[in-house]
């Protein structure tokens, strides 16, 4: 089945966490942890997105960042997963997928969820039994000692966390609410909502008032009814082409070379058809790529619609990119 489309608004809170593929304990050796974090480091320069604490377990990570008024996150996570995979393989001597499925995230309005999300963050370290929580303040497992200024990470920036706490002390009413976090309450409703939406199951999870959910929304619909699926997912049409080769076992250029009833006359039928009806490209930005004319594309979506494996094959593409590795941002 496939998954929604994320909730895409530039500006807000965001709480992102990225999974190694199959239980892959990508963040075991202290090297790697310190290898993502240079990662990290340099990607929210570039695009220019505030991070506000992150944490490790051995198989996942945590972050949580407010993203740029001009650019999706789907495109730093992207950046920031296959660069981390590309390192991992080759410091590890594999070749191998790293990150498993796309990214879960919640949204956050920034006086109601920022402190919880930043707590239920730092936490997790010891949930896991990674660290104990007295071990916390001066662990390197999350960034919970960076903020009281332990240890340092200039892109941490401690001090919007620190003025959530309003007090003549901020750092200790923040190291105060932190502890008075753990164990997990089982009636803490934010608590659940983090979880649900960490869990993988696609639900899109905003913390807020009733006004900021609905502002979310309608911005969110806004977004993606005036911009174009494949700039909203970040999905280039290069890739597209190597996930449909991948999908029916093509060479490289297959696609390029026409043929009538075959493998590689359904294979550019399928593209042309998934590159229009999920990515939004348009005909002669189709064609263009595959080196035809307009026309061409239009026949090709409708022999698509008209074969009898059409909907096996619809809803295998469903799967395929609702299935996010470091590769597939959507």
């Amino acid at each position: 089945m496939s998954r929604k489309p994320r909730i895409i608004v530039p500006g807000q809170i965001y709480q992102v966490t990225s999974h190694g593929v199959d239980g892959l304990e990508m963040f075991q050796s202290r090297d790697m942890r310190s290898e993502f974090l240079k990662l990290l480091d340099k990607f929210l320069q570039e695009f220019s997105i505030s991070c506000y604490t992150y944490a490790f377990t051995t198989n996942h990570y945590y972050l949580v960042l407010r993203s740029p008024s001009e650019k999706p996150i789907s495109a730093f996570m992207q950046k920031l997963n296959s660069n981390f995979a590309r390192r991992y393989n080759y410091l590890n001597g594999r070749h191998d997928a790293v990150v498993g499925r796309r990214y879960d995230c919640v949204v956050a309005k920034d006086d109601i969820g920022l402190s919880d999300l930043i707590r239920f963050v730092n936490l997790e370290p010891v949930r896991q039994c990674i660290c104990t929580l007295d071990q916390l303040d001066s662990s390197a497992w999350s960034a919970h000692s960076v903020i009281l200024g332990n240890k340092k990470k200039p892109f941490i920036d401690r001090q919007t966390v620190l003025k959530q706490f309003k007090t003549q002390d901020p750092g200790a009413a923040y190291r105060e609410f932190i502890r008075d976090g753990f164990p997990d309450r089982e009636d803490d409703e934010i608590v659940k909502l983090i979880r649900l939406a960490n869990s993988g199951c696609g639900e899109q999870i905003i913390l807020g008032d009733d006004e900021y959910i609905q502002k979310i929304h309608r911005m969110n619909q806004n977004r993606y009814a005036q911009v174009k699926r494949h700039i909203s997912e970040n999905m280039q049409i290069e890739k597209l082409h190597q996930k449909v080769n991948e999908f029916l076992c093509l060479e490289k250029d297959e696609l390029f070379n026409q043929g009538r009833q075959n493998v590689k006359s359904t294979a550019r039928e399928l593209f042309a058809y998934i590159a229009a009806k999920r990515f939004d490209y348009n005909n002669a930005e189709i064609a263009r790529y595959l080196r035809v004319c307009n026309s061409a594309v239009s026949r090709m979506i409708s022999r698509f619609e008209n074969i009898i494996e059409k909907e096996y094959l619809k809803s295998e593409i469903e799967r395929l990119f609702s299935e996010d590795t470091e590769d597939i941002p959507i």
